[in-house]
């Protein structure tokens, strides 16, 4: 059973990672398919990564994993529950901690596209066993290996490069995260505790950091409630 801890007011120093709004973060997950000649049947090497894009894209705005977490996620992650939801299993976390992430209808379906129709296979000039840990990775580069976390920040960075000026420098992999977990709990109703289990945090008062004052306020009444002790 968790605690409702202390909770700790985010600051917003100079610097400091924030996240999108709803409606940039739809324009933002939406950009790999937009990229020019997209429609014109012409591919090239970033339209074969369109899909991969939209599902790391996905990931990190729907429920915020970490970038290192995705990396490390292999394809058998993704798994069915007995209820029918479907879900990544992320293996040693942060801390060293397991758990279970959602995946929506959405991701699914351009994960589903993705493994059919666009993830490239590893060279076959690269060893035996690097050619395995490819074919097992969730996620590729264009060359087919698996990717690494730099890799993953640059992908934000190119897409973030079609957004608006003023959120160039604001729009990060972290920043992303904040964002799954203010809509979450602003907007989806989840509570403090579920955000905590999907975010991966050991309490309470580290899922504050992420969050808008007003989620802040919201998680302090919760703090307050006789039921929540």
């Amino acid at each position: 059973m968790k605690f409702v801890a202390g909770v700790r007011v985010p600051s917003r120093a100079k610097g400091a990672r924030l996240g999108l709004s709803v409606e940039e973060a739809v324009a933002l997950r939406e950009s790999p398919g937009a990229l020019p000649g997209a429609v014109s049947g012409v591919v090239r090497a970033d339209q074969r990564l369109a899909l991969r894009d939209e599902v790391i894209l996905r990931l990190l705005t729907e429920t915020g994993p970490r970038v290192s977490e995705i990396c490390a996620a292999n394809a058998d992650d993704v798994r069915r529950l007995e209820d029918g939801g479907w879900m990544l299993h992320i293996r040693r976390g942060k801390g060293g901690r397991s758990r279970h992430v959602p995946l929506s209808e959405s991701l699914l379906a351009a994960l589903a596209a993705y493994r059919e129709g666009e993830r490239p296979a590893p060279p076959a000039s690269d060893p035996a066993e690097a050619r395995a840990d490819a074919a097992r990775a969730l996620v590729v580069t264009v060359r087919g290996r698996r990717m690494a976390p730099r890799n993953v920040q640059r992908m934000v960075q190119r897409h973030v490069r079609l957004m608006p000026a003023r959120l160039r420098q604001a729009v990060t992999p972290h920043g992303l995260r904040h964002t799954a977990a203010t809509v979450l709990l602003r907007q989806a109703g989840a509570d403090v505790g579920t955000v905590d289990d999907i975010l991966g945090h050991g309490d309470v008062s580290t899922t504050s950091v992420y969050l808008d004052p007003s989620a802040v306020a919201a998680a302090e009444a919760l703090g307050r409630s006789p039921l929540a002790r």
